[in-house]
């Protein structure tokens, strides 16, 4: 798996305890078209990675240094989709955006910097609204480092270690 997959699933894995809620499913968002079906009486909440930003400076202003490989900072963008059939009340999409919010907001994926929300929106194209089904859009991110892969040397390994003295336990 990648970082991005890892990621993904911690947030999944973070958002499952909201199914014990009526009618709520959490899962990753379907690689094809037959898994994507849009909700019928539950709400779903999909998760998908939506990109990065690559940057060299860290947010304390001090740059990336190596004294070897390259390493660059990172920040991954996640999006939350939320799809139900009713926007008010104790299961509706704006009690569940709350939720979700209060969810991963803080929350450090696989060790990664402390995630933050970049934007809650309502999704405004033509398929927002469609057969009664309202769609929302949370998009979080956290950072991580990025660091180039350095080809292996082909170095002597450690084969014994003689000690001057005698060493005891």
């Amino acid at each position: 798996m990648t970082i991005y997959e890892d990621i993904e699933s911690a947030i999944v894995k973070r958002l499952k305890p909201l199914e014990a809620l009526p009618q709520i499913i959490v899962d990753p968002l379907p690689e094809n078209q037959a898994g994507y079906q849009r909700a019928a009486t539950d709400v779903q909440v999909w998760v998908v990675y939506e990109g990065c930003d690559l940057g060299s400076v860290r947010s304390t202003g001090s740059e990336l240094r190596s004294i070897d490989g390259a390493i660059q900072e990172e920040t991954y963008h996640y999006q939350v989709h939320v799809m139900g059939r009713k926007l008010r009340g104790n299961n509706g999409l704006y009690h569940l955006t709350k939720l979700i919010r209060s969810k991963l907001i803080g929350f450090e994926p696989c060790g990664l910097d402390k995630m933050i929300l970049i934007s809650n929106r309502f999704a405004s194209d033509k398929e927002a609204y469609k057969e009664n089904l309202f769609t929302y859009i949370l998009t979080f991110a956290t950072k991580g480092l990025s660091i180039e892969e350095l080809p292996e040397e082909n170095l002597p390994t450690l084969e014994t270690v003689d000690f001057d003295e005698e060493f005891t336990v």
